[in-house]
């Protein structure tokens, strides 16, 4: 290296040093401002925080029959909470810290620490972090069964499991719940979501990979850029979507309405039993009847495949600007005509002696209809006796 080139390095290393001053947070009580103090501390901001501290924290709280409610209000962690058949609050706060040294990252860790407080019904549950270095802070709760558990918006993993009913604000991160006897009201944001046993739904999520199942009662479902999969809903369901891939399974318990409203993606139903309205915008459909029902089903832009029901249907389909095409079996009675508008192909009437209404109007994308497969299933086993 040339003398000129060593002077540049030194000349940046002093306006770093300077720099660093002017910038670096206040130094702890007791620290050094002399010039060794400085030289550590530029020491401490080139090395990083490489080492890591762990504490554990445990409390109980002992609540009365005028709390019903568990408000978490942290920033970020990742939460567990359980509900149980007991009369208390057990809270165990596990902190991980980074630090420059052991000394520090305990310190650190030890810092981090837990608030209870009470709020009208409700116990309050926080955590106040130290300005420095990085801590990752978990809780575990337990419960009461009998507690509503309210959790604001948060980053990090959640898992609730055997209470009252949930209401989450928000949560950027891993949320599972399971076993909630009423409600469970949900914002969730990114990664993966399980559902599995609720009173009731009501969802809203985005950029989510969500398994939904067990719904006892109604839900209401709002999701974008997401993919989605509802099984074992039994009471009313309503979907709004956006972007999103939606299945619905096991829906031979779905009481009706179902309502779904979808702006482009894909839906995929199995098996369905009740009357539904479904609107589609630039999304494929497919739909498979288990019986027959009162369905109506507009889309645009993009195809309808409707395996029709093993019983008597009446169709009323219209396909514009694309094709319709009807393979359900010989005789049905149903052919497809072009209307006196060429860009229009229709086909209506009574297929194996009528029943309820399926209307399909699709603009810009092909019907299909096809042969019920346990139907044929059944006539093959008639030919094979």
């Amino acid at each position: 290296m040339g003398k000129r080139e060593l002077v540049l390095v030194l000349a940046f290393a002093a306006v770093g040093a300077v720099l660093y001053q002017f910038t670096a947070p206040p130094a702890p009580p007791g620290a050094s401002s002399s010039g060794g103090g400085v030289f550590a501390r530029i020491q401490r901001a080139i090395r990083g925080r490489p080492v890591h501290a762990s504490a554990e924290t445990k409390r109980t709280d002992a609540v009365d029959p005028s709390l019903t409610e568990l408000r978490v209000k942290v920033s970020s962690a990742g939460v567990t909470v359980v509900g149980e058949d007991r009369t208390d609050v057990a809270t165990t706060m596990t902190v991980d810290s980074d630090g420059v040294d052991a000394a520090e990252a305990d310190r650190l860790a030890r810092a981090t620490t837990l608030r209870v407080d009470r709020a009208g019904t409700g116990l309050r549950l926080g955590i106040d972090f130290p300005d420095d270095g990085l801590q990752r802070a978990t809780l575990s709760i337990r419960v009461p069964r009998r507690f509503i558990v309210r959790v604001d918006e948060k980053r990090g993993a959640l898992d609730v499991q055997h209470v009252a009913s949930v209401d989450v604000k928000g949560n950027r991160g891993e949320s599972r719940l399971s076993d909630i006897d009423g409600e469970i009201a949900l914002t969730h944001r990114g990664s993966a979501l399980s559902i599995a046993g609720a009173g009731s739904l009501r969802l809203t999520a985005s950029g989510a990979d969500a398994h939904v199942s067990g719904i006892r009662g109604s839900a209401s479902v709002d999701v974008a850029g997401s993919s989605i999969e509802l099984s074992d809903v039994r009471g009313p369901l309503d979907v709004r979507s956006r972007n999103s891939d939606i299945r619905l399974r096991d829906t031979k318990a779905l009481q009706p309405p179902l309502r779904l409203d979808m702006q482009s993606g894909q839906l995929d139903v199995e098996g369905l039993q009740t009357d539904a309205r479904i609107d589609g915008r630039n999304t494929e459909i497919r739909i498979v009847l288990a019986r027959a029902v009162a369905l109506t089903v507009y889309d645009t832009d993009d195809s309808i495949t409707l395996v029709a029901p093993p019983d008597g249907f009446t169709l009323d389909a219209i396909a514009t600007n694309a094709s319709l095409s009807i393979d359900d079996g010989q005789g049905n009675g149903v052919a497809v005509v072009k209307a006196a508008d060429e860009r229009e192909q229709r086909a209506s009437g009574a297929v194996r002696g009528g029943g309820p209404s399926i209307m399909l109007r699709n603009t810009g994308g092909d019907i299909s209809i096809r042969k019920h497969e346990q139907k044929e299933k059944e006539k093959e086993k008639e030919k094979e006796k």
